[in-house]
């Protein structure tokens, strides 16, 4: 079987790497070079995962800890502390190491890669993906796996009848720039901590700084698009809170556009299957998703082998494992962030300042449901019965998303299950309202 894998992202290059290694024959096409892919900065994730991935030890000591996280709201007067114990302490690494890590591997399974081939569209006849069309002509296959990003051509350029969403709505993407700056000697006799703020200077978005040794790492995210007077007032206020840190950018300096949504419920077709960010496969808090692209790419892979069948009922199997394993959990993460999107910063502030909001909830722990604690909160939190019964129907919502997401159709058959879990999903949506200025 010939499979094109459409540009170099991560769950693509898993499942490339896992076709190729059971025989099938994988091209992959990128419209940059392989020096150039990946941005300049560092990931947080289980790095486990891809070395478990690509048959290699973990070299520990290479990978940056993660310090201490510092949450503060709009105010910056109530820090809550998110702490690591050592062992369980995540870990940074560099994209561009990941995606040479990806590429070693793919290439000693049997993969081919075609770098500075552009993807326009893809060929569809009859309702079902034939291959891609590349800036200097055609490539025909069996299966095409879209790994292109957020703003994927073929996933856009899809014909309206198969089914698959195509447009983003208002606060479903992320405007982000991030750089690493130096910072000067003189000052370096204490890191700064890893600090995240919510609704940044009264944005909405998040913005983080984390000033470690020499170098800090900031990153500016909203929802709206970032101008450059935006990064520039922003960068302004970190500068005269860290008198070290200078305006010489050391890595990164680069904007991009991060899905902060739950996953397509659709991603599969007849001869297509989309992965990581073409399918929206990231955390919608904070957009961080390599974890899940590599899972991505391993159950795709895994799919086709054993059914021998890129039908969309052949593909339906990775598409219900997906939904229903992890849909669920970034679907109930959209709501509380679209809720807490919609809140006034002063409503924020009161969340943290009652200990409504606290680090079990920041960490990704999940809330603290001892009784004491709830009775707590809950006495806390009628000091502004608006406010916190808001948050409270955003937890209930997204508990019952989860049931809902857990009972994706089984198999496709002719699509009627599905068209009518489709429709229910339209319970569990919290739409971000724009915020006047």
């Amino acid at each position: 079987m010939k499979i094109i894998i459409a540009g170099a992202g991560h769950g693509g290059l898993v499942a490339g790497a896992l076709l190729a290694k059971a025989g099938h024959q994988v091209e992959l096409y990128e419209k940059n070079s392989q020096e150039n892919l990946g941005h300049d900065w560092e990931d947080r994730f289980d790095v486990k995962v891809l070395y478990d991935f690509v048959n290699k030890e973990v070299p520990w000591e290479k990978l940056r800890k993660r310090s201490d996280s510092t949450f503060y709201s709009p105010d910056q007067k109530t820090p809550v502390v998110v702490r690591f114990k050592d062992i369980s302490r995540p870990r940074m690494m560099w994209r561009k190491d990941i995606l040479s890590e990806l590429f070693e591997y793919f290439y000693k399974c049997g993969g081919k890669a075609f770098f500075g081939k552009e993807i326009l569209s893809a060929i569809v006849e009859n309702d079902t993906i034939k291959g891609v069309f590349l800036s200097d002509g055609p490539v025909y296959s069996d299966l095409v796996i879209d790994s292109l990003g957020t703003l994927s051509k073929i996933r856009l350029n899809l014909p309206e009848q198969l089914g698959i969403e195509k447009k983003f709505v208002y606060g479903e993407i992320f405007y982000a720039f991030r750089a690493y700056y130096f910072r000067e000697a003189s000052a370096l006799d204490k890191d700064a901590p890893f600090e995240t703020f919510i609704s940044h200077l009264g944005e909405q978005g998040i913005s983080w700084y984390d000033g470690e040794g020499s170098c800090a790492d900031i990153l500016i995210g909203r929802i709206n698009p970032l101008s450059d007077d935006d990064i520039e007032y922003s960068l302004d206020s970190f500068h005269r809170s860290d008198f070290s840190l200078t305006k010489k950018i050391l890595h990164g300096g680069q904007k991009g556009i991060i899905p902060v949504r739950r996953p397509l419920p659709l991603f599969v077709s007849n001869g297509y299957a989309a992965v990581g960010d073409s399918a929206y496969m990231t955390t919608p808090m904070n957009g961080m998703g390599i974890e899940l692209s590599l899972y991505a790419g391993r159950i795709l892979a895994d799919t086709i082998i054993k059914n021998k069948d890129v039908s969309i009922s052949g593909l339906w199997d990775f598409n219900r494992q997906y939904i229903t394993s992890k849909g669920g959990a970034q679907a109930s993460n959209e709501i509380l962030k679209n809720t807490l999107l919609n809140l006034l910063p002063e409503e924020v502030d009161f969340l943290f300042r009652e200990r409504i909001i606290t680090s079990a909830e920041l960490s990704g722990a999940g809330a603290d449901t001892r009784l004491n604690v709830l009775i707590g909160k809950l006495f806390r939190g009628l000091k502004r019965p608006k406010t916190f019964f808001k948050v409270l129907s955003a937890v209930g919502l997204g508990k019952k998303a989860q049931k809902h997401y857990s009972r994706f159709p089984k198999l496709y058959n002719d699509g009627t299950e599905y068209r009518i879990w489709k429709e229910g999903l339209s319970r569990f949506i919290v739409p971000v309202c724009k915020r006047s200025k």
